[in-house]
């Protein structure tokens, strides 16, 4: 199997496919994945706020304080009652009404194994990254908000909006979102066309490995690899000024 190194900015994670396969196929299952990652991120992020915070605030009300007392807003009364588990929202979009502390763990521990499921270090792993391994972080991120909240979440709240689908991103977020129609792929500074087989553009070995990048159409080629990784670059600075200073170090006995 073709073993790809997907990269985009400052994300990217390993996938496998064949010299057989037609190009679209596999640009289409990337950007899925891709997006999928994105997803992932964005609910455990708000995930995690709801474990510490509890759900969302009205609209209408985020950004203002917990216990306001005598407050009338669109006609409607707010009579604060303070919650059991009460941790509030430095930022005033959360309630306050954290979930119990062991159910709360339960939705924390789940966070911390889905993001390690888009975590870039899965590279450095050779792990792969697959359709069901996201979509296991899903269901799994799922089942502890269900636990947590058998009734639901109100239909403003992030999290229910984002497992329900009817999220409306906005700002960088919305730009990060790829189209699976029109990402273009790119190896070696060339782009590879949908209508191509893989095998047309890397050869006929299944083991070639190669670094592929995702782009979104009319963006052109993307920059090019460095010739050295970063890791590499930071030890051979670090080696040069430990020379520069040994050097010094010479010198200065030589006159005196």
């Amino acid at each position: 199997m073709v073993l790809l190194h997907v990269k985009r900015h400052d994300r990217e994670f390993l996938f496998e496919t064949s010299v057989a396969e037609k190009a679209d196929n596999v640009a289409r299952q990337l950007v899925e994945l891709f997006n999928l990652r994105l997803k992932i991120g964005r609910l455990a992020e708000q995930a995690e706020q709801l474990a510490k915070h509890g759900p969302s605030k009205k609209p209408d009300f985020q950004g203002l304080p917990d216990d306001m007392k005598d407050l009338t807003l669109d006609e409607e009364k707010v009579e604060w009652v303070k919650p059991d588990n009460y941790k509030p929202d430095p930022t005033a979009r959360r309630t306050g009404a954290a979930p119990e502390d062991s159910v709360a763990q339960v939705i924390l521990k789940t966070v911390s194994e889905a993001k390690e499921s888009t975590s870039n270090d899965l590279v450095s792993k050779k792990t792969l990254t697959t359709r069901a391994l996201l979509q296991n972080a899903l269901d799994g991120l799922k089942g502890a908000i269900m636990i947590a909240y058998p009734e639901g979440l109100p239909e403003y709240d992030p999290v229910r909006q984002i497992l329900d689908d009817t999220e409306v991103l906005e700002g960088a977020p919305s730009q990060e979102i790829l189209d699976i129609e029109s990402t273009t792929m790119w190896w070696a500074g060339k782009e590879i066309l949908r209508e191509q087989k893989m095998g047309d553009r890397v050869g006929k070995n299944e083991k070639t490995k190669i670094v592929v990048k995702l782009q979104k159409k009319g963006q052109g080629a993307p920059s090019r690899e460095p010739l050295i990784d970063q890791k590499t670059q930071e030890e051979m600075m670090s080696y040069y000024h430990k020379k520069q200073e040994e050097m010094k170090v010479t010198e200065l006995k030589m006159i005196f």
